[in-house]
């Protein structure tokens, strides 16, 4: 049976996301279908009834079972970085280990290498795991996308095909959902995500290195930029935050708030995140 590599790297960040654990994703031996589930958010399709049990369906491994975790960046600092190497096993000895990790990537003019680095080590141990399950490595296109020709340029993504994300603890406060809309590839650098905040939930502080455009499509929320005025922001509103301008955004206290948001990498990097929001700030005073 053959599958789409692009779908099932897909699904790998998938359950792998937030550390793993609170999502999987299974891929039918029969028709190459991949099925996602979370705990967090409600299923883009409902899961076959005997999806854990029905030896046709085979859950796919998050990175750390594919040896894809740690192991990884300590691999590319021996190769790459040699002279960062002792730094980057202090790095991984602590939590948000990534981010500081990209960190050093940027000062070292490195990101775009490290990129291709991890995204051959993904290909490689996604088709070794295909191997030994009976799976060919195929370009037909499956759940996710429509056929196209190849020679055209075009793409199009079926709504739901992008799975929901939860809003990890280290750059956010409460119950927040990221609905992946595009990350357009090199040389474009435009990213857009939709967000949704239950009530009292927000962004920590951030900046972004081109600045971020925000289209409020449901509820009410707040918006601060450092030594400003807390805003209020509503349905139907547009807001800018010009390159580098520390702020944050998101639901009021009693009132949930989605917005689209639109920002551009700089050398792979589309946002900082920098210290969350107190209660003191989230309240204005």
């Amino acid at each position: 049976m053959k599958v789409e590599l692009s779908e099932l790297s897909d699904a790998l960040d998938f359950v792998s996301f937030n550390g793993g654990g609170e999502s999987a994703a299974y891929i039918c031996k029969e028709t190459g279908r991949i099925y996602c589930h979370s705990d967090w958010t409600d299923d883009v399709e409902p899961l076959p009834d005997d999806i854990e049990d029905n030896p046709n369906y085979i859950a796919i491994p998050d990175k750390r079972a594919l040896d894809l975790g740690s192991r990884l960046p300590l691999e590319f600092a021996l190769h790459h970085l040699p002279d960062d190497y002792d730094e980057v096993r202090q790095i991984f000895k602590r939590a948000g280990a990534y981010a500081r990790f990209k960190d050093l990537l940027e000062r070292r003019h490195a990101l775009d290498q490290w990129y291709a680095f991890e995204k051959k080590a993904k290909e490689e141990a996604l088709a070794a795991w295909c191997n030994d399950n009976g799976f060919k490595i195929g370009d037909a296109p499956q759940s996710g996308a429509i056929a196209r020709k190849e020679e055209s340029r075009m793409e199009i993504f079926e709504c739901g095909s992008r799975p929901s994300l939860r809003g990890p603890a280290e750059y956010f406060d409460g119950m927040v959902r990221q609905d992946p809309v595009f990350e357009a590839p090199a040389p474009a650098r435009v990213r857009v995500v939709t967000v949704t905040f239950e009530p009292g939930a927000r962004t920590a502080w951030h900046t972004h290195p081109l600045g971020q455009t925000l289209i409020v499509t449901a509820g009410r929320g707040l918006a601060q930029s450092w030594g400003g005025e807390l805003r209020e922001i509503r349905a139907g509103d547009v807001v800018w935050f010009p390159p580098g301008e520390k702020h944050w955004h998101g639901a009021a206290a009693d009132t949930g708030m989605t917005h689209i948001a639109i920002q551009e990498a700089l050398d792979g990097k589309a946002v900082d995140w920098l210290e969350h929001v107190t209660d003191e700030q989230y309240g204005g005073e």
